[in-house]
């Protein structure tokens, strides 16, 4: 597998992972009145976060 793809599979897997993280925090925000709704919505902001500081850790000095 040459770098090209393996860079292509990591920006396609990484989609997939942030759509996954969008839907918890649109699924926790649903559920209004629960505490288990905003555990969701947190875990899916906090999976948020963690890709944007994985994609821009390259880009730091």
């Amino acid at each position: 597998m040459n770098e090209y793809t393996k860079k292509k599979l990591l920006i396609v897997a990484a989609l997939i992972i942030l759509i996954f993280f969008v839907w918890l925090v649109i699924y926790g925000q649903s559920q209004t009145g629960s505490w288990s709704g905003l555990g969701t919505q947190m875990i899916g902001l906090c999976g948020i976060l963690a890709l944007l500081y994985i994609y821009n850790k390259p880009y730091s000095k």
